[in-house]
């Protein structure tokens, strides 16, 4: 992790008490995507100092993408994967205050260009202090999972 993200993150702590949550990007974009790959930053030492572990946040995003109707591909990277992928980063510091960031990023075309590139079209941030820092971040990223899921969901009906 940077030194500009841990600031960042330290920051956002002493502004806020308990949770701050980014608001998620148009419904819109997600319309029409059927499969998504999953990809998971590894968790980081202190993550894992906290009791955060990576199969337990990847537990708990699958199960609810999987329910929501989104397929998922065996991997990121497949050809399966040709809709876009899901990321998932968890980062915390060394008092356990966590940083959680789930995005949707896709092929997307530049218009004055004709180029394609890779693009969050739909995202989810949010910084926890304090409590239990394993089953806040699990808290988190179900919620997060929850509103990608009603958000694909609408967006697709």
């Amino acid at each position: 992790m940077r030194t500009g993200e841990l600031l960042g993150i330290a920051l956002a702590t002493t502004l806020m008490p308990s949770a701050l949550c980014a608001q998620s990007i148009l419904r819109e974009p997600l319309e029409g995507l059927k499969t998504l790959g999953i990809l998971i930053e590894n968790v980081s030492q202190n993550a894992q100092a906290c009791g955060i572990t990576k199969d337990g946040m990847e537990t708990s995003l699958r199960l609810i993408v999987r329910q929501s109707g989104i397929q998922i591909a065996r991997s990121p990277d497949s050809r399966d994967a040709k809709d876009g992928f899901i990321y998932l980063a968890v980062a915390a510091l060394e008092n356990c205050t966590t940083s959680v960031s789930l995005e949707v990023a896709s092929l997307a075309n530049i218009e004055a260009t004709g180029r394609s590139v890779t693009a969050t079209i739909w995202e989810r941030h949010g910084v926890r202090v304090g409590g239990n820092a394993n089953a806040n971040t699990k808290a988190m990223v179900e919620a997060f999972a929850k509103q990608l899921a009603a958000d694909w969901n609408s967006a697709n009906k």
